[in-house]
């Protein structure tokens, strides 16, 4: 009896043990899970879109529609002849899926074959040095030469051109000579890498070496020459208040002030002149002063004072459409950036009375097929309004021309039944 009873209290305290063990894992797994959730909630998932992203749009079927959007604040794109779609928290594939199946249910297009990227710029540089008028960096752009860094570096006369180094972010070497005109242009000017530091040397003179000195307890092999000694960089102005760059540049924005700064640096830092940029008319507006109009690069030595803003002009470029149809004045009309169809037939002269504004066409300029846009939709804000681009052609066809079309079939249709049982 005594046994039994013995056995029965240890069976009681291995089960409370248990108990109190199994409780205090649970409670040990229950935190380790929290601290996991904590820390994915912590870091944010930089895959997702957010308000203010850049995406680029590509539909295969409509290429009219390919262009890059910006996420409004409250998460959606106003997408061309589509409207409003919410992508914001979405991954690019489930944005892309998510335009693909509103173009499909909406009737835009009867196949949608849709990607989307989310555009995050990093930008890298190209540095230049050495026996040049001046030293800096250039934002790296695509198809940049080493042509394109000597017209901004303005090598020095000393400088040696028929040895130029270029050095790359792995660690490689290219020695360019540019003075000669028996290679190919891709050995005398070839393309540059973003990270890429090109290094002009100073010209050999008696007593020189290559274009380069070495150390007394360095050797150099014959037939070789060694990259340039890595120098420290001379110490740096004290940077002060902002200048800003507007205008016709690759790389608008507002730049750090550095003692004896002139125009044409800033105008390097933004990444030099755009395509349509008139270096004939930049203005220099300075704080309590008149505005200054300049003139590079005769003007370019310009200083610049701290608060100053360099605005430089676009040329003007004529960009047509053309509007045809049942509008008061169908013809080509000039393209302003930003232009939207319902823009474009205003300039037109308005609607006619008989216009089908629920049956306008727009044809790309690389001739693919019309998109049927409904102009009603658009100004009750439905769908959104179509950006237009260069070459776009607008058709308003006109009942009129839709009653008649209807005709020519009828007539057609029975010319045909005459034919076939005329006899």
């Amino acid at each position: 009896f005594l046994c039994g009873k013995k056995t029965r209290s240890e069976s009681v305290i291995r089960l409370v043990l248990n108990h109190r063990v199994m409780k205090a894992f649970r409670i040990f797994l229950v935190m380790l899970l929290s601290l996991f959730a904590l820390g994915a909630w912590a870091q944010p998932d930089e895959s997702r879109i957010k308000a203010g992203d850049r995406v680029r749009v590509m539909v295969t079927e409509e290429p009219a529609m390919n262009r890059d959007y910006t996420v409004s604040a409250d998460g959606v794109v106003m997408v061309d002849f589509l409207g409003a779609v919410r992508i914001a928290g979405l991954t690019e594939a489930e944005a892309a899926t998510r335009i693909s199946e509103k173009l499909v249910s909406d009737r835009i297009i009867r196949k949608a074959t849709v990607s989307l990227t989310l555009l995050r710029v990093q930008l890298k540089m190209v540095k230049f040095s050495g026996a040049v008028t001046l030293e800096a960096e250039a934002p790296f752009r695509e198809g940049i030469t080493l042509a394109d860094i000597i017209r901004l570096a303005e090598p020095k006369p000393e400088a040696d051109l028929a040895s130029i180094l270029v050095l790359s972010e792995n660690g490689g070497q290219l020695r360019v000579d540019t003075t000669r005109r028996d290679l190919g242009s891709d050995q005398i000017n070839p393309k540059l890498k973003p990270g890429d530091h090109v290094i002009f040397p100073v010209r050999r003179t008696n007593g020189q070496q290559g274009g380069n000195q070495t150390s007394p307890n360095q050797t150099q092999n014959p037939g070789t020459t060694t990259a340039p000694a890595n120098q420290p960089d001379p110490p740096q102005p004290a940077i002060s208040n902002k200048i800003s760059v507007e205008g016709s540049v690759m790389m608008p924005g507002q730049f750090d002030f550095v003692e004896e700064m002139l125009v044409r640096d800033l105008v390097i830092r933004a990444g030099g002149f755009a395509a349509n940029a008139e270096t004939s008319q930049v203005t220099l507006i300075r704080p309590n002063q008149a505005n200054r109009t300049l003139r590079l690069p005769n003007d370019g030595f310009t200083p610049v004072r701290p608060g100053d803003r360099i605005v430089v002009s676009t040329r003007l470029i004529r960009v047509l459409v053309r509007v045809e149809g049942a509008v008061m004045l169908p013809g080509e009309i000039e393209l302003e950036e930003g232009m939207r169809l319902s823009t474009a037939i205003q300039r037109a002269g308005g609607l006619k009375n008989d216009a089908r504004s629920e049956a306008i066409r727009v044809t790309s300029p690389n001739g693919g097929r019309p998109v049927t846009v409904n102009l009603k939709d658009i100004e009750a804000g439905y769908v959104g309004d179509i950006e237009l681009r260069p070459g776009m052609r607008i058709e308003v066809p006109s009942r009129a021309s839709a009653g008649d079309q209807r005709i020519v079939r009828a007539a057609g249709a029975a010319a045909l039944l005459i034919i076939l049982f005329g006899r």
